[in-house]
Protein backbone atom coordinates (compact mmCIF):
# COMPACT_ATOMS: atom_id res chain seq x y z
CA UNK A 1 0.00 0.00 0.00
CA UNK A 2 2.68 2.34 0.69
CA UNK A 3 4.20 1.71 -2.61
CA UNK A 4 1.35 2.64 -4.39
CA UNK A 5 0.93 5.69 -2.00
CA UNK A 6 4.33 6.69 -3.12
CA UNK A 7 4.14 6.06 -6.81
CA UNK A 8 0.57 8.35 -6.50
CA UNK A 9 2.27 11.19 -4.78
CA UNK A 10 5.69 10.97 -7.57
CA UNK A 11 3.08 11.22 -10.30
CA UNK A 12 1.36 14.12 -8.33
CA UNK A 13 4.23 16.06 -7.65
CA UNK A 14 5.93 15.39 -11.20
CA UNK A 15 2.62 17.28 -12.49
CA UNK A 16 2.90 20.53 -10.22
CA UNK A 17 6.62 20.73 -11.18
CA UNK A 18 5.48 21.04 -14.75
CA UNK A 19 2.17 22.96 -14.05
CA UNK A 20 4.29 25.46 -11.72
CA UNK A 21 7.26 25.61 -14.58
CA UNK A 22 4.83 26.23 -17.65
CA UNK A 23 2.85 29.06 -15.42
CA UNK A 24 6.27 30.45 -14.82
CA UNK A 25 7.21 30.98 -18.31
CA UNK A 26 4.03 32.05 -19.19
CA UNK A 27 3.54 35.34 -16.95
CA UNK A 28 7.47 35.84 -17.58
CA UNK A 29 6.14 36.31 -21.27
CA UNK A 30 3.10 38.04 -20.69
CA UNK A 31 5.29 40.53 -18.45
CA UNK A 32 7.94 40.80 -20.60
CA UNK A 33 5.50 42.25 -23.69
CA UNK A 34 3.46 44.20 -21.63
CA UNK A 35 6.61 45.98 -20.41
CA UNK A 36 7.77 46.75 -23.80
CA UNK A 37 4.13 48.00 -24.94
CA UNK A 38 4.41 50.14 -21.59
CA UNK A 39 7.88 51.27 -22.22
CA UNK A 40 7.27 52.68 -26.12
CA UNK A 41 4.17 54.46 -24.76
CA UNK A 42 6.02 56.11 -21.70
CA UNK A 43 9.13 57.34 -23.33
CA UNK A 44 6.78 59.17 -26.38
CA UNK A 45 4.88 60.84 -23.40
CA UNK A 46 8.18 61.62 -21.76
CA UNK A 47 9.72 63.18 -25.14
CA UNK A 48 6.94 65.49 -25.44
CA UNK A 49 5.80 66.15 -22.13
CA UNK A 50 2.20 64.55 -22.41
CA UNK A 51 0.59 63.80 -19.23
CA UNK A 52 -1.63 60.72 -19.22
CA UNK A 53 -3.36 60.21 -15.95
CA UNK A 54 -6.49 58.91 -17.94
CA UNK A 55 -5.82 56.37 -20.93
CA UNK A 56 -6.93 54.53 -23.34
CA UNK A 57 -4.98 51.82 -25.53
CA UNK A 58 -6.47 50.12 -28.58
CA UNK A 59 -4.01 48.24 -30.55
CA UNK A 60 -1.39 50.90 -31.92
CA UNK A 61 -3.63 53.96 -30.55
CA UNK A 62 -2.71 54.79 -27.49
CA UNK A 63 -5.32 57.74 -26.23
CA UNK A 64 -5.40 60.26 -23.57
CA UNK A 65 -8.19 62.35 -22.39
CA UNK A 66 -11.53 62.17 -20.51
CA UNK A 67 -13.50 59.40 -21.79
CA UNK A 68 -17.21 58.28 -21.21
CA UNK A 69 -18.93 54.90 -23.08
CA UNK A 70 -22.23 55.19 -24.82
CA UNK A 71 -22.88 51.37 -25.66
CA UNK A 72 -19.89 50.15 -28.50
CA UNK A 73 -18.50 53.98 -28.83
CA UNK A 74 -15.69 55.05 -26.38
CA UNK A 75 -16.06 59.51 -26.50
CA UNK A 76 -13.07 61.59 -25.52
CA UNK A 77 -12.82 65.02 -24.96
CA UNK A 78 -9.55 67.35 -24.98
CA UNK A 79 -7.85 64.25 -26.69
CA UNK A 80 -4.55 63.61 -27.33
CA UNK A 81 -3.83 60.25 -29.97
CA UNK A 82 -0.21 58.96 -30.69
CA UNK A 83 -0.55 56.15 -33.74
CA UNK A 84 2.54 54.05 -34.06
CA UNK A 85 3.85 51.70 -36.22
CA UNK A 86 7.12 49.91 -36.80
CA UNK A 87 9.44 52.90 -37.08
CA UNK A 88 7.57 56.30 -37.07
CA UNK A 89 4.82 57.26 -34.50
CA UNK A 90 2.39 60.59 -34.72
CA UNK A 91 0.70 62.57 -32.02
CA UNK A 92 -3.28 64.37 -32.66
CA UNK A 93 -4.44 66.86 -30.23
CA UNK A 94 -7.94 67.30 -30.93
CA UNK A 95 -11.23 68.80 -28.95
CA UNK A 96 -13.22 65.55 -29.50
CA UNK A 97 -12.80 62.06 -30.69
CA UNK A 98 -14.79 58.63 -30.84
CA UNK A 99 -13.72 54.92 -31.08
CA UNK A 100 -16.05 52.56 -31.94
CA UNK A 101 -15.19 48.99 -30.71
CA UNK A 102 -17.34 47.06 -32.85
CA UNK A 103 -15.70 48.47 -36.55
CA UNK A 104 -12.51 49.18 -34.64
CA UNK A 105 -12.51 52.33 -36.15
CA UNK A 106 -11.08 55.16 -34.28
CA UNK A 107 -12.40 59.08 -35.44
CA UNK A 108 -11.28 61.89 -34.85
CA UNK A 109 -12.46 65.87 -35.31
CA UNK A 110 -10.54 68.66 -36.17
CA UNK A 111 -7.29 67.75 -34.95
CA UNK A 112 -3.57 69.44 -34.64
CA UNK A 113 -0.51 66.95 -35.83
Amino acid sequence: MTLLKNTFEIKIAKHLVSFLFVLCFTLTAFAQENGKVDAKWILITQKHDIKSDSYTLHGDYFIIGQKSVDGKMENFKDVTIISIDSENYWIFKSETASYNSETKTLKIEDCKM
